[in-house]
């Protein structure tokens, strides 16, 4: 639920339980410019990100950026080529078709590590893509493969399933082989590559991450990042789990340099940090960036001591925003334009203070939390490599956003000014009648109306986003309507995770979501992690959130919740209070993904949290059609949909094998994913809409999203002339570009641009004109 959506109860972090108002979901002004309300906030609204004060530690934040920035581009930063960008290059995601496809390997209760179709009208199609085509690692998407789930009627959710499969589309990263050491080289030093799943003929090919790539533009704003929230509003300086991190991991420290010259291990957690301990999870994730079992530590060393020039052997432009000639500092880079000028511990000193970076000596860290004296160890600039790390790249992106005051999209064109008659907008904003019956449809609940602002509303299209000033998102009340597979029965009330929801675009058993585990065995949702706290149970990272009343220990009858205050003054009732006991009280977790901000949204295909579709198109022809199938018996829908876990949400995800589970699924599914009845001109005007929201900056790679040159894999041959296990990488340049962007129409032609296609299709012309092969 969001902003726009029906009333919830919302449980503030801190705050008791309290029934929040929803204002007007619609403003359309005189002339028929429009303004876009949401919850009193408008176009113009407060929109600064909620980011800490971070002075104790960053001696200065624009030398961080440089550092961010550097880091976030650098090859050197993977095992074997991979930077950050390689996977976030495109408007901040990823537009690459070869060597994209992953199987399912989130699949509950074992892996599933086979491409292709897992149901299919034809038997003969399994395995296969829906153009027919046998799908495999190094397989070359096209049109025709999308969507991925495909049925005999495309209008009747419930018709029959032509082809459907549990593959995903994402990055390309690491090859899957075990680390060894760093050295002075771009590439680690690592064992085999093994070719047992990902692979091009019998050599080992890239691995691909279970999830689609989202974008790095406005993600400042996300309280928790990855699809799963995993990534915690806290971050501990070395790890993404925040608090857990620390309670668990001995290890998760910071060193600190006394006043007596000698290191000291404390713990860090900087607040609404949530880029920063998403920063440090992929250079060490083994699909990702890394040979398997390097750590920071490694990276820190190779960096640090190995590879000492930032961006080496990478062209950097002469007008970049920050390492050009009219950058905060001057032209930093070198001579040759390849690279900057300072080391990474130069641009380490300028941007953090010496007490965690001056200390003598090598230390090595043992298991139990322990600096040890070691000469073939790190320096304390090494041990904290991974705090540097994740706040500089933190700060970098914070500067990636396309809202506020240098917003430049047409949505954003329209600024409301208060007056007698309603907000008026510039002459600028005027929408087109199309834009403005998509407009309509997207704020609409009634007749003819998308729903979509239940999820996607305010500022950033997207309920899962905070501001400076706002509170964390906690969690709410959600009601649940009847239906025949709906076992907890009629309007079933459940907790949800703020910002997270599950819309049936795939079995909940393929893909937990928020509903997972970290790696300690405790709940990433803070809805269980609520039932925990309220039944008495220790947890590892409270959720600060108070019920104002007593509740009896687990398993036991609930108590009566006193009356409390709602944190504005006024006295809330019981009855407006949910009841939170367990296991009465359903928890609709399973399955849910972070609402993704709609920014740009026509830039960054495919779609959904595994990349299905293909098209913004095929996108609302899905919710049109109110979803997908969810019923495990056509004929008796008693027996549960896939979309939940057991009848009160007390299993963590869907195991027929668990003895304990009888049969029967939960219904988590949002519950404004309904059939629409949206005609076809409805359909294409909905689109247009969402490609106001595109902002031209974005589009070309204009500051602050200008950068150096990168290279990245497109794919595979199939062989392996070094003989290094490995199959060999078809490369592609991305041109470096300075402040001022790429020309959108090079030559008078605007068909060779590399400024990104505003169309909202992956096989869009010009998508991948930045990918150009030397």
């Amino acid at each position: 639920m969001g902003v726009w959506g029906t009333a919830i109860v919302r449980l503030p972090f801190g705050k008791c339980l309290r029934r929040k108002s929803i204002e007007a979901t619609l403003c359309i002004s005189i002339a028929g410019a429009i303004a876009i309300c949401s919850a009193g906030q408008t176009a113009n609204a407060q929109s600064e990100p909620k980011l800490p004060d971070l002075s104790p530690l960053v001696k200065s934040e624009e030398w961080a950026k440089v550092l961010g920035k550097a880091l976030f581009w650098d090859r050197a930063a993977g095992s074997d080529g991979m930077a950050c960008a390689s996977c976030h290059f495109s408007a901040g995601a990823d537009s690459r078709i070869i060597n994209q496809l992953s199987p399912g390997l989130l699949e509950e209760p074992h892996s599933d590590f086979d491409f292709g179709a897992i149901e299919a009208a034809d038997l003969n199609d399994l395995g296969k893509t829906a153009s027919g085509a046998i799908a495999d690692s190094n397989y070359e998407l096209n049109a025709a493969d999308f969507p991925f789930h495909q049925l005999e009627d495309e209008m009747d959710r419930n018709s029959k399933i032509t082809i459907t499969t549990n593959d995903r589309v994402s990055s390309a990263g690491a090859f899957d082989n075990e680390f060894k050491r760093v050295t002075g080289n771009l590439a680690d030093e690592c064992g085999p590559a093994s070719p047992d799943v990902f692979h091009a003929g019998p050599f080992g090919a890239r691995q691909v991450e279970p999830r689609n790539t989202p974008t790095t533009i406005n993600a400042v704003f996300y309280e928790r990042q990855f699809w799963d929230g995993r990534a915690n509003r806290f971050f501990n300086g070395v790890n993404v789990f925040g608090k857990r991190g620390i309670y668990n991991d001995p290890t998760a420290r910071i060193a600190f340099l006394r006043n007596n010259g000698r290191l000291k291990l404390i713990e860090y957690l900087a607040p609404d940090s949530s880029l920063a301990s998403q920063a440090v999870g992929p250079p060490l994730s083994a699909l990702e960036m890394s040979c398997e079992g390097r750590t920071f530590y490694d990276l820190g060393k190779k960096i640090l001591r190995y590879r000492r020039i930032p961006l080496y052997g990478q062209k950097v432009d002469e007008y970049d925003s920050l390492f050009g000639v009219d950058g905060p500092y001057g032209d930093l880079r070198r001579v040759s334009g390849r690279g900057l000028k300072l080391t990474y511990a130069s641009l380490i000193k300028k941007a953090f203070h010496r007490r965690y970076w001056a200390g003598h000596g090598k230390y090595r860290m043992t298991d139990y939390g322990k600096l040890v004296w070691d000469k073939t160890g790190y320096t304390q600039m090494e041990l904290n490599f991974s705090l540097f790390w994740g706040l500089a790249i933190m700060l970098y992106e914070a500067e990636l956003v396309t809202v506020g005051e240098h917003a430049q999209s047409k949505f954003d064109a329209c600024v409301p000014v208060n007056g007698d008659d309603g907000p008026v907008c510039s002459e600028e904003a005027v929408f087109d009648e199309e834009e403005l019956r998509g407009f309509a449809i997207f704020t609409g609940f009634g007749p003819g109306g998308g729903r979509c602002v239940a999820c996607h509303g305010g500022l950033l299209q997207s309920d899962s986003v905070v501001f400076a000033g706002d509170e964390p998102l906690g969690v709410e009340r959600v009601d649940f309507a009847a239906t025949a597979a709906n076992v907890g029965g009629p309007d079933t009330p459940a907790l949800e995770d703020v910002g997270f929801h599950n819309i049936g675009v795939r079995p909940t058993k393929e893909d937990p979501g928020v509903g997972g585990l970290d790696p300690y065995g405790d709940p990433l949702s803070s809805s269980r992690t609520l039932i925990k706290e309220t039944a008495g149970i220790k947890v590892t990272d409270p959720t600060g959130i108070s019920t104002c009343g007593e509740i009896e220990p687990a398993f036991g009858a609930p108590a009566p919740l006193e009356a409390c205050d709602d944190g504005e003054g006024n006295t809330m009732p019981d009855a407006t209070l949910p009841d939170l006991s367990w296991p009465q009280h359903r928890v609709a977790v399973d399955g849910a993904v972070k609402t993704p901000l709609l920014r740009n949204v026509a830039l960054t295909p495919p779609y959904f949290h595994y990349g299905g579709y293909a098209s913004l198109e095929l996108v609302i022809e899905f919710y049109n059609r109110g979803g997908s199938r969810r019923d495990k018996d056509p004929v008796n829908a008693a027996v549960g949909d896939t979309s939940g876990t057991g009848p009160l949400g007390d299993l963590s995800y869907p195991v027929e094998e668990d003895p304990a589970f009888d049969g029967n699924y939960g219904r988590n599914v949002e519950d404004n994913i309904r059939p629409l009845g949206l005609s076809q001109e409805d359909v294409d005007a909905l689109v247009a809409f969402l490609k106001t929201l595109t902002d031209w900056r974005a589009q070309c790679d204009a500051a602050p999203f200008d950068h150096p040159e990168l290279r990245v894999a497109i794919g595979h041959y199939e062989t392996d002339q070094n003989g290094d296990t490995k199959a060999d990488n078809i490369m592609a340049v991305i041109p470096a570009v300075g402040a001022k962007g790429y020309d959108p129409a090079p030559g008078g032609n605007p068909d060779d641009s590399l400024c990104l296609p505003n169309d909202g299709h992956l096989f869009a012309p010009g998508l991948r004109n930045k990918l150009t092969t030397p």
